[in-house]
């Protein structure tokens, strides 16, 4: 038996049959990606209209702030307005901090350009966020500037546009329903593979109108309104949190697992009551309620604290001792955390399998020459952890810490200034580690230490040995970040101010691990 050796032409043949093949089946996608596009938009343009929600801010019984989400429609797309006004504690006691976020959407609700505006006595930050093209983010706050890009399908979806892209697909919002999208949160904002999970349907009722009684001057509930609501988990890169969505993908109620839960109320009931009790004492309460947060970095660098790579165990609850649903806790399993039932399990030697299997995509991780240049110099080790090591002590040398409000969160003005927030020299890190060719992502959260929460933001590394992520605290110059420390989210800042609303309601008690097995 012959074999015949095919020819040159019958190889080129081949190869253009294949890559013809490819081509219409990327064109197959790109026309169903368009024609479920096209499909939501004509949805959305009969189902939505204008509305406007507002929530009561709780931290347990007690109200803090005031928040409000309003859908308006543009021609064409659509418009977000999300408003937030909360007591931000201090030392000598409260002042307030309002958080304005304008989102526009495209007509199948997907981002166009969002902008924030975040004022408090003696702060002031204004931020924007707008879609470049398809896998590619803009983003701006003060000073510091990047790009993020993701590998993904389809457009950049907000977070806050997830319970009505869910509703307007066909069976999307009941019992199992999905919607998986390259979802955008926090701010500074980052670009990850996200989902939002609808299940359990229940029941809500709360006030829709008001009038005052004329007695005591408080608008008291006329009527209420029921409704019928599924419970639905929002994933991004800001971190886990709850909503009750109706079947037209409002917003019901909110509740983060550590933080505020929003609760859907009458405007007066909200805004005007609120403030009568607060100027009638009602303060406080609210100071109390209300946790005292510090920035770690200032207050532990170089401290035992700052080095402590024991196991630790901590459980968590509500600030009153209520306990959080593990489906919420659950959320925070990955890397060195391991959440069982109601404690959280930080050890260096975990390597616990991210659920949401992704690495966000940072826009303020930047890489220029300068960066690049730097990272050479890195390359010379021969393994990832000299690698590490060698960007930690050059970081140590050469940036200041600074936590002031005007300091940068950037990875790249940090290098240039050589100081920053505790922000940008985690930032820094990520993208001298990605330019030196290691997998590393952003990280933030915070630490319990007498009694205090803590904010932070640091760093984690992937471990090609044991195919898992290692914590790093590059303002402390330490391989093994601390075990206090608690990763909440791959995104945001880790100003307390900023971490407030997702931290503001939470109890972590230490176990004592001697005699654990």
């Amino acid at each position: 038996m012959s074999v015949r050796r095919p020819t040159l032409r019958g190889l080129a043949a081949v190869a253009v049959i294949a890559a013809w093949g490819v081509s219409l089946t990327l064109l197959a996608f790109r026309r169903m990606e368009a024609d479920d596009d096209s499909q939501l938009s004509l949805l959305a343009s009969r189902q939505l209209a204008p509305e406007g929600v507002f929530f009561a801010l709780m931290v347990g019984n007690t109200q803090v702030g005031t928040a409000g989400i309003t859908l308006d429609t543009l021609s064409p797309g659509y418009r977000i307005l999300e408003t937030m006004t909360l007591e931000l504690p201090t030392d000598t006691g409260l002042v307030k901090g309002l958080w304005w976020t304008e989102t526009k959407l495209s007509p199948s609700l997907t981002l166009i350009e969002a902008e924030r505006r975040f004022i408090r006595d003696g702060r002031r930050v204004v931020g924007s966020m707008r879609k470049l093209g398809p896998y590619t983010l803009a983003m701006q706050v003060g000073v510091d500037s990047g790009r993020a890009y993701a590998q993904g399908r389809g457009d950049v979806v907000p977070a806050i546009a997830l319970s009505y892209r869910l509703a307007l697909r066909r069976n999307g919002l009941g019992v199992g329903g999905v919607v998986d999208e390259l979802v955008t949160s926090g701010w500074p904002g980052a670009l990850m593979e996200g989902f939002g999970r609808s299940s359990t349907d229940s029941i809500i009722i709360g006030p829709d109108s008001s009038e005052i009684d004329p007695k005591t001057l408080r608008f008291l509930p006329v009527h209420y309104d029921t409704a019928k609501v599924y419970r639905m988990m929002i994933s991004g890169p800001a971190g886990p949190y709850q909503i009750w969505v109706e079947r037209t993908g409002t917003i019901a109620a909110i509740e983060y697992p550590l933080g505020l839960q929003w609760v859907r109320t009458d405007f007066d009931m909200a805004l005007t009551n609120y403030r009568r009790d607060f100027a009638a004492g009602a303060h406080r309460q609210v100071r109390t309620a209300l946790p005292r947060l510090v920035p770690y970095a200032s207050s532990t660098r170089s401290r035992p604290a700052a080095t402590s790579d024991e196991p630790r165990a901590f459980r968590v609850t509500r600030r009153d001792g209520r306990p959080i649903p593990n489906s919420l806790l659950t959320a925070f399993s990955g890397g060195r955390q391991r959440v069982r039932g109601d404690t959280i399990w930080i050890s260096q030697d975990e390597r616990v399998p991210d659920l949401q299997g992704a690495r966000a995509s940072d826009p303020f991780v930047g890489q220029d020459s300068i960066v690049l240049n730097l990272a050479e110099m890195v390359k010379t080790s021969p393994t990832g952890a000299g690698r590490i090591a060698t960007i930690l002590s050059t970081l140590t040398r050469t940036i200041t810490l600074d936590t002031s409000y005007t300091a940068s969160q950037e990875g790249l003005t940090t290098l240039k200034r050589k100081r920053g927030r505790a922000d940008g020299i985690a930032r820094l890190f990520v993208a001298l580690a990605q330019a030196s060719g290691q997998k590393a992502r952003y990280v933030v959260g915070f630490a319990v230490l007498n009694d205090t929460l803590r904010t932070h933001a640091w760093a984690e590394v992937w471990d090609t040995e044991v195919l898992g992520w290692t914590a790093v605290d590059p303002v402390n110059g330490r391989v093994a970040a601390s075990t206090y420390l608690i990763r909440t989210g791959f995104a945001g800042s880790s100003h307390p101010d900023d971490m407030l609303p997702i931290i503001a309601d939470v109890r972590l008690t230490e176990l004592d691990l001697k005699g654990t097995p």
